[in-house]
């Protein structure tokens, strides 16, 4: 049996040998291989505190969500950063036709059908912008909350119920 073991390592030892591998620092003798690490990096997205709010990011350090947090540590209010709205508009209507936003957001809208030509029309903060099926369109909501209008200004498609609600907070 003890012969039997002693075999073995032999051909272990002899085998390792053969594979050049140098027991002093366990490296490849034979350079023409190449040795690769694999490193795995995973995103971590850590909360910042900000002046009141609560904003995470991805990991190229883009903000993805802001959590308004009240003096007493509470979340007030949540809203997301990273995704546009997206919207339909057609004869004559826009859908949603209420859309949300914090004060001072930059709002992005996909269109992501359209049929026939329209607008998309907010007066209080001078914005009008033809609606292209496919395109984006991005404001800056305004800076006191309320409720505003957004319309298509073309003939009479406002009239005839192509209009939506904005309503900021």
């Amino acid at each position: 049996m003890k012969q039997a073991i002693f075999v073995s390592s032999l051909f272990f030892l002899l085998g390792a040998g053969c594979l050049g591998i140098d027991s002093d620092n366990n490296e490849s003798i034979d350079e023409s291989e190449q040795l690769t690490t694999q490193v795995t990096v995973e995103e971590i997205s850590e909360p910042v505190k900000i002046q009141g709010e609560l904003v995470t990011s991805d990991g190229m350090g883009v903000p993805t969500s802001v959590m308004i947090v009240n003096e007493a540590g509470v979340v007030e209010d949540t809203g997301d950063m990273s995704s546009a709205i997206q919207m339909e508009s057609g004869n004559f209507f826009f859908m949603p036709n209420t859309i949300s936003a914090s004060t001072g957001e930059q709002v992005t809208i996909n269109f992501t059908e359209n049929s026939g030509i329209h607008t998309f029309v907010i007066d209080e903060i001078g914005f009008k912008e033809i609606v292209v099926e496919g395109d984006d369109i991005t404001f800056t909501a305004p800076s006191t909350p309320g409720s505003y209008a957004y319309y298509c200004d073309i003939g009479s498609h406002r009239a005839l119920g192509m209009k939506g609600l904005l309503i900021v907070k």
